[in-house]
């Protein structure tokens, strides 16, 4: 929210700071969730080095193309809504990932990803310098230290999915993926964390 301009009564700096984490932690977990399972998303789709390149290539440029977006959107209507509609943006983006059955699907929906991330990691980080003007000290790397715990707690959760054989079942076996791969259309077991705390 912009905090500095709330008629509303403001939460207390332990809630706001609290808020925060937990906003952080959800991103990295996100995040950390599709790291871990590339190398399942190369095996299904059969993809070759260099086709996996081009495809992650795909989610920076959706980052870039946020950028402008990003602070359009929240010149108009505040960076606490577009951080409240980016976090399940994210998460939603990320399902889209891990059901792409070809390549053009693949890259379309890292795109996409990129462009989500982006869109809630601008509105996150300006709410963080909110917080933390308030406090008057610095608290910044204590967020984007919860980003990357996040990231573990993804990283973790989805090799689980690899060893409770679901998702792709592609981890603790292995068995090659015929031509009729594209039909069955296999779901990567991808954890999606969608953790909406407004700050009101």
């Amino acid at each position: 929210m912009d905090l500095q301009h709330d008629s509303v009564r403001t939460p207390s700096l332990a809630t706001l700071r609290l808020s925060m984490r937990i906003l952080f932690f959800a991103m990295g977990s996100v995040f950390g969730a599709w790291a871990s399972r590339i190398p399942d998303v190369k095996r299904a789709l059969a993809l070759s080095d260099g086709a996996l390149g081009l495809a992650l290539f795909a989610g920076p440029a959706g980052e870039f193309c946020a950028i402008t977006v990003t602070a359009l959107v929240i010149r108009r209507i505040g960076s606490k809504a577009v951080m409240v509609m980016g976090l399940p943006l994210y998460g939603a983006t990320l399902a889209l990932v891990g059901a792409a059955p070809s390549f053009a699907w693949l890259a379309a929906a890292l795109f996409g990803f990129g462009f989500a991330c982006n869109y809630y990691n601008i509105a996150l980080n300006a709410q963080a310098v909110a917080v933390e003007v308030m406090h008057k000290r610095p608290v910044m790397s204590s967020f984007h230290g919860m980003w990357s715990l996040g990231g573990v707690a993804g990283g973790i959760a989805g090799l689980g999915r690899c060893g409770s054989g679901s998702g792709l079942g592609l981890c603790g076996r292995r068995r090659r993926l015929g031509r009729g791969w594209s039909g069955r259309r296999r779901r990567l077991g991808l954890v999606e964390v969608c953790i909406v705390h407004v700050l009101s």
